[in-house]
């Protein structure tokens, strides 16, 4: 799967005409959904945590956390500008109603979680830590969303914001459970996961980075390509690999993430 999305990504660039207009469509909203789902994929873990499954609070925190996003993005779709990379999306035209209409249901459950959480003396102190989670996921959303109006940047920052997520919880991740030992299977990850190598495992960031890059340049001279057009393929083919890849290994039970955080 990973490699047919590779392959449509760089199709799609290459044919040029309708292709890139529909690829930028593919990532605004699949980026859109994928941001979202992560955030709560988090949210869940603490919510394990604390115990808080099937809780009043937890329901709420869920219905918060995909309203305010579903309302960012649908108040951009009404609102444009509508463009990614230099290249317009296909939206829908929803009403200047419906968009108020979204709005009110976002306002009308985080009056519902504020109530809860000010009149809840009894509620565990972790609440609150799950509350700011989800008000941050908010801003995260808000900025890009409402704020910034280049279509570029905005991606850019919502995609920050996500890499920065992504990144901490991965690198909490093996923190946990390479704690103590070195895995055989898994030496590098297992050494640069230990308490106070926090720079080799930048370093080990930094490195496939800098392979990535590599990859670009060497692509841009066997294919005559500019450097930014096969550096936006190869990015583009990748994070879409990303997302599929994200979703399955999010549900995958292989992977322990009680003790997580």
């Amino acid at each position: 799967m990973p490699g047919l999305l590779a392959s449509f990504a760089i199709g799609c660039i290459a044919a040029g005409g309708l292709g890139p207009i529909y690829l930028r469509t593919v990532i605004f909203y699949w980026a859109s959904w994928h941001f979202v789902a992560q955030a709560y994929g988090i949210l869940r873990i603490y919510q394990r945590k604390h115990g808080a499954i099937g809780t009043l609070a937890a329901r709420l925190e869920k219905a918060l956390l995909f309203a305010v996003c579903f309302f960012c993005v649908l108040r951009r779709v009404y609102t444009g500008p509508w463009e990614l990379f230099g290249t317009q999306i296909i939206h829908p035209f929803p009403r200047a109603w419906e968009v108020n209409a979204v709005g009110g249901v976002v306002a009308c459950i985080a009056l519902a979680y504020s109530v809860l959480l000010v009149r809840g003396r009894a509620l565990p102190a972790t609440t609150w830590l799950r509350a700011l989670l989800v008000a941050g996921t908010a801003f995260g959303f808000a900025m890009p969303f409402l704020v910034i109006k280049n279509g570029t940047s905005a991606f850019a920052a919502a995609a920050l914001w996500h890499a920065v997520q992504y990144i901490g919880i991965v690198w909490q991740y093996n923190r946990t459970r390479y704690a103590g030992r070195r895995d055989p299977n898994a030496r590098l990850i297992s050494w640069v996961s230990q308490p106070g190598r926090a720079f080799g495992y930048v370093a080990v960031l930094a490195a496939c980075a800098t392979g990535v890059y590599l990859i670009a340049f060497a692509g841009a001279r066997l294919t005559g390509w500019a450097l930014g057009e096969v550096a936006l393929a190869l990015w583009t083919a990748l994070t879409l690999g990303h997302y599929y890849l994200d979703g399955v290994i999010w549900k995958f039970k292989q992977y322990d993430l009680q003790n997580l955080v």
